[in-house]
């Protein structure tokens, strides 16, 4: 749809859902009834156009309510979810300036607003947070040199009393510049940069505690090597004097390497490794993170993969608090016994276990998810999608798995 000199896109939706486990928590903490029907009615759109020849707007906005049969205390008619962002670039020269307005009601358990927290011996709810935000860039860059500059403003609130204790207000400014010494094969070779950051976060509710109303600052230079030792694989290494307020100057190392390869047309392998060492000025932090991942195309409607990711201690003197292991296996086939049904599995497991003489038990956790849709198109404009979900996740810490049957049915209008 055209407005003006803007495009707009718009469309509204209404799914209609059945749950086993509406608060996404074990039987045994349940308190409240488990089963759940309710409506779930969108409204979307998108506006973007040019404001000047140099200028580009862009507006999208969302709105969400929930009514439920059952639970009646998760209806949002009062207090709808919803989303209003503004983004506007301009360019002058070498000079862009992009602005950000934007307005958020969010449940803070999970974007869809389904997911709810359990706190023991009370009723689980949504915490709800109102994020007002402002933003201001400045960024300019000609040859071998960049300069930029940046504000950030946000206000978060609390609809309910008792999480007000947390409404606060954040400010954030920060100024960068950097030039480029040598470039090799379209690369930065040998980069000299500098950045100092501002932030303060004000509570609004606790003006006095530690911290509130105070500016923290951050200042880091250094020279910056992005050093190509072959092609493949790519490892970059990057070196830089970081001071924050009430600290002395450190040094950072980063090592970076990563590559993929393509070992059949229908088979792709990818790795990546990340070695940090942070000198802090009482003990060094030295962090190492290393991953894989296959993925398969078996035929035109069928592919998986799988992805492993470690973080372990006591690997070239790695320092982190937890020694972390996390797999996942997927699996997509579309057209699944019949056009336009499409059926999508996985398996995850994750292994943290805790360092330290005060550390707590090893935790692994095996999460399933299997989920069949059909989509299809009612008219020109209409479209309708059903979907079955099924969720399972168990902690070894814990007898009782947390498990979810969902039915969803929806219908999307676009103008």
């Amino acid at each position: 749809m055209r407005l003006g000199p803007f495009d707009v896109d718009a469309s509204t939706s209404m799914n209609l859902v059945y749950t086993t486990n509406v608060d996404g928590v074990r039987k045994s903490d349940s308190e409240l009834e488990r089963e759940d029907y309710y409506l779930v009615w969108t409204l979307r759109m998108i506006m973007s156009g040019p404001t000047t020849p140099a200028s580009d707007l862009r507006v999208s906005t969302a709105t969400s309510i929930e009514k439920h049969f059952v639970r009646d205390d998760l209806d949002t008619a009062r207090d709808p979810f919803g989303d209003v962002l503004l983004t506007h670039n301009t360019e002058w020269g070498r000079l862009q300036l992009p602005t950000t307005l934007q307005f958020r009601r969010q449940n803070m358990q999970d974007d869809d607003g389904t997911t709810r927290i359990y706190f023991p011996g009370q009723r689980r709810e949504r915490i709800v947070q109102d994020l007002r935000r402002f933003a201001q860039g400045a960024n300019w860059q000609y040859e071998g040199v960049a300069l930029n500059a940046s504000y950030d403003y946000r206000e978060l609130r609390y609809q309910d009393e008792e999480f007000q204790v947390g409404d606060e207000d954040r400010q954030a400014m920060s100024f960068g510049a950097a030039y480029r010494f040598l470039q090799w094969r379209n690369r930065d070779a040998v980069r000299l940069f500098y950045r100092y950051e501002r932030d303060r976060q004000d509570l609004i509710n606790q003006p006095d505690a530690p911290g509130s109303g105070e500016w923290e600052s951050e200042q880091a230079y250094g020279l910056g090597l992005n050093i190509l030792v072959i092609d493949r694989p790519t490892l970059t290494y990057d070196l830089s004097r970081v001071k924050r307020s009430g600290q002395d100057w450190r040094t950072v190392h980063t090592f970076s390497l990563s590559d993929s390869w393509e070992l059949s047309p229908v088979m792709q392998l990818d790795a990546s490794a990340r070695y940090v060492i942070d000198e802090q000025p009482d003990d060094d932090d030295i962090t190492f993170i290393y991953s894989a991942g296959l993925a398969h195309e078996i035929g035109p409607t069928l592919r998986h993969a799988v992805r492993a990711t470690r973080e372990p201690v006591d690997t070239f003197g790695s320092t982190a608090d937890t020694d972390r292991t996390r797999a996942n296996y997927s699996i997509t086939k579309t057209d699944l016994f019949f056009a336009n049904v499409t059926f999508n599995g996985g398996v995850t497991w994750t292994r943290n276990k805790p360092q330290g003489p005060e550390a707590g038990p090893t935790e692994e956790i095996t999460s399933y998810v299997a989920a069949l849709s059909h989509a299809t198109a009612v008219s020109r404009r209409l479209d309708r999608n059903l979907t079955y979900r099924y969720r399972w996740s168990k902690s070894n810490l814990d007898d009782e798995p947390i498990y979810e049957h969902r039915v969803t049915l929806g219908f999307t209008f676009t103008f």
